[in-house]
């Protein structure tokens, strides 16, 4: 929009101006910009790699509801006072 030529006198608009007009700081402008250009990196696993994958825990029936040995609690609990 700040590259649009005013059609009564025959410049460009500006992007102070368009900022002003919008109420929007010329700071946001140039980060979504920049934002936009670059693609975000794939997320990665934080933290020490472990030694045995996902997969691997997930064949041999490791992961959640595979073994009821140590059992889960879910929902709230926490005991409240009345």
């Amino acid at each position: 929009m700040s590259r649009e030529v005013s059609p009564a006198t025959g410049k460009t608009y500006g992007l102070k101006r368009v900022c002003a007009a919008l109420n929007v700081s010329r700071s946001t402008v140039y980060a979504r910009q920049k934002a936009a250009a670059s693609p975000r990196p794939a997320p990665v696993r934080r933290g020490p790699k472990p030694s045995v994958s996902d997969e691997a825990m997930d064949r041999n029936g490791l992961v959640e509801g595979g073994d009821d040995a140590y059992p889960v609690c879910t929902g709230n609990t926490q005991l409240v006072a009345k």
